[in-house]
């Protein structure tokens, strides 16, 4: 305990407990004034850089939606390991890398030919989301098939295209090539449709949902572009069947 009376070296000797404790107390009070201008100042930059951060936060996430890719870091789920044995080969696949269940998947890799190596680096969840948006939609135009199906076979007269087209590309009514024109001539324009079909089948796999190889994107347009011909198909016969019955 120091005498709080005398002076020592010419400096006033005070008692240290209550000397500290005040100490604090105003160190205290200078730590929360400059804690709440830190605050204020925070507040005031978020309030001037809010409405930018928001923009440039939304640009960040509709670039990941639309590619696939995070921009702040490159990263990609997919590897590739070469073994130089079958032996090895064999063994890794067959065994838990991590001990996590689907953690890592490991399969045979696809020949380098079939990989799109520019979607390499394409997040698997985000393709499975696409895939599914792109199911959906296509699911749901099979239903309304039927309309486009319609007015094909509507337009399919020669008689309604004799009001636009030439009168010399027009055979006569009753002839042998007016009927075999008229017969065949919805199949002729259905058959164009469905050509034009996988093109932008293939245009969406590979430039929206993104696949990694392309078996995966042939599959998907083997896939609906077959569903698609069964649905004509169905709604022929249904508008035979009908026309039979009327």
């Amino acid at each position: 305990r120091i005498d709080g009376g005398r002076w020592c070296c010419g400096k006033k000797m005070v008692k240290a407990l209550p000397h500290l404790l005040s100490e604090i107390k105003r160190l205290n009070r200078e730590i929360d004034k400059e804690h709440h201008r830190i605050l204020q100042e925070k507040k005031t930059i978020e309030e001037k850089s809010g409405s930018s951060r928001l923009l440039k936060s939304t640009i960040k996430q509709g670039i990941k939606l639309a590619t696939g890719v995070n921009i702040d870091q490159l990263q990609t789920q997919t590897g590739f390991v070469e073994f130089k044995s079958l032996t090895a080969k064999q063994s890794a696949l067959q065994c838990n890398i991590v001990g996590t269940t689907d953690f890592m998947v490991a399969s045979p890799a696809p020949d380098p030919r079939d990989i799109r190596w520019e979607n390499v680096t394409v997040d698997k969840n985000n393709i499975r989301f696409k895939k599914m948006q792109c199911d959906a939609v296509l699911l749901t135009g099979t239903l309304f098939w039927s309309v486009v199906v319609t007015a094909i076979t509507s337009i399919s007269n020669l008689d309604r295209l004799a009001q636009w087209l030439p009168a010399w590309l027009i055979p006569e009514p009753g002839t042998f090539w007016y009927g075999l024109i008229q017969g065949y001539l919805h199949v002729v324009f259905l058959e164009a449709l469905m050509l034009v079909l996988p093109m932008v089948l293939r245009f969406v796999g590979k430039k929206y949902i993104r696949f990694k190889t392309k078996s995966e994107n042939d599959k998907f347009i083997f896939g609906w572009h077959f569903g698609y011909r069964v649905a004509n198909l169905i709604i022929i016969i249904l508008k035979r069947t009908k026309c039979m019955k009327h």
